[in-house]
């Protein structure tokens, strides 16, 4: 027999007699997706902030072992991995946005009057423990961040957040093949509502 867990269930299920646990690493990960062409994530030292704002170590730390922080978007079990920073980078964070223009006053970073705030989008029938940690994270950074849900069928419909791009940033999943080209979620040619790349990034 064999049942799927969640991660707050394993110390319980650690303690029954003749229960194995078997963790097993995926091709898939968690993220969020920035939409490259909505501010202010259009800003690439904006991009580059909330990377470095955020603690993947400590997000991942309650989750008793089953989960690796995200480091790049190939995940170790491929050999084409490249391993990345995952601890939080708050000099980053002030290199980036001071380098381009906002100063810090006193909670927030600001630019032109305006402070700089994010919406991130999300499912809540997830669970919201990570978008939890990732507002609070970005808070802390100076960036002012502010969780929106959304049901399921509206979240992923045609004319929903994150197909139409009317969105800043979404938290959402990538579960991939055994082939580790996935440029799919990359390329130009899938930008739109019928492709996969929602952060409308494209660089030939």
């Amino acid at each position: 027999d064999v049942v799927v867990l969640s991660p707050a269930q394993l110390p319980e299920a650690r303690d029954l007699p003749g229960v194995r646990i078997a963790i097993t690493p995926v091709n898939g990960l968690y993220m969020l997706t920035l939409r490259t062409t909505n501010p202010p994530t259009n800003d690439l030292a904006v991009r580059r902030a909330i990377d470095a704002a955020i603690d993947r170590n400590a997000i991942v730390r309650g989750r008793y072992g089953t989960m690796s922080p995200a480091d790049s978007f190939l995940p170790p079990v491929f050999a084409w991995h490249d391993s990345a920073p995952t601890a939080g980078r708050p000099q980053d964070v002030t290199r980036e946005l001071l380098g381009d223009g906002w100063r810090r006053d006193g909670q927030w970073w600001t630019k032109d009057g305006k402070r700089l705030s994010v919406t991130i989008d999300l499912q809540p029938d997830r669970g919201t423990w990570m978008e939890v940690m990732e507002q609070e994270q970005l808070r802390r950074a100076g960036i002012d961040a502010t969780l929106k849900p959304f049901p399921p069928a509206e979240f992923n419909a045609p004319d929903g957040p994150q197909r139409s791009g009317r969105f800043t940033v979404a938290s959402s999943q990538w579960i991939g093949a055994a082939d580790p080209e996935q440029s799919v979620i990359f390329s130009c040619g899938q930008r739109g509502s019928n492709g996969n790349n929602d952060s409308d990034y494209c660089n030939p």
